[in-house]
């Protein structure tokens, strides 16, 4: 937690969102949910994903998503601890090397009253049992507070930045 507060980036915010979920889960992956699509920028025990415009693995459209869990962390903003129900959640999996764990955890990162990101957590490659998820939940509610810190702090500098701009040195 020392780590969230200390985070003045989003990708320094993730990055230790990924390292504490990786604690407890043998495949993690972050997925960012942008202008109505998901797709994960990084993983810990999965295939490196692509990211960017030339990556060959397209990401989800929301517009696509059936009733599912997927839907259900996006539009509830609550965790999940289940199996795939609809084609898009497997299609979803498929960006992790297309294994389906049984069961896997999905849980929402929030800033700005919004999900703007999901952490995929799954035990398929390892014998392993679910962790209990309550400290990563309230994790992933630290990262939000940290994302909306850092968002503030950033706007509060440009502006200052701006403000410096018309200021005549004496």
């Amino acid at each position: 937690m020392a780590r969230l507060q200390g985070a003045s980036s989003r990708g320094e915010i993730l990055s230790v969102v990924l390292d504490y979920a990786a604690e407890g889960f043998a495949r993690v992956a972050i997925l960012i949910v942008r202008e109505n699509e998901i797709f994960a920028i990084a993983g810990c025990g999965l295939p490196v994903p692509e990211v960017g415009p030339l990556a060959s693995t397209q990401p989800l459209s929301l517009q696509t998503l059936e009733e599912g869990w997927v839907r259900h962390v996006l539009e509830t903003g609550e965790p999940h601890l289940g199996v795939p129900t609809t084609e898009v959640d497997r299609a979803l999996l498929d960006l992790f090397g297309g294994e389906q764990p049984e069961p896997f955890y999905l849980g929402p990162v929030e800033s700005s009253s919004s999900v703007i990101a999901l952490i995929y957590g799954g035990q398929v490659t390892s014998d392993a049992p679910m962790p209990d998820t309550s400290g990563l939940e309230v994790a992933l509610h630290r990262a939000g507070l940290a994302l909306d810190r850092a968002a503030l702090e950033r706007a509060l500098w440009e502006a200052d930045a701006d403000g410096r701009s018309d200021h005549v040195p004496l």
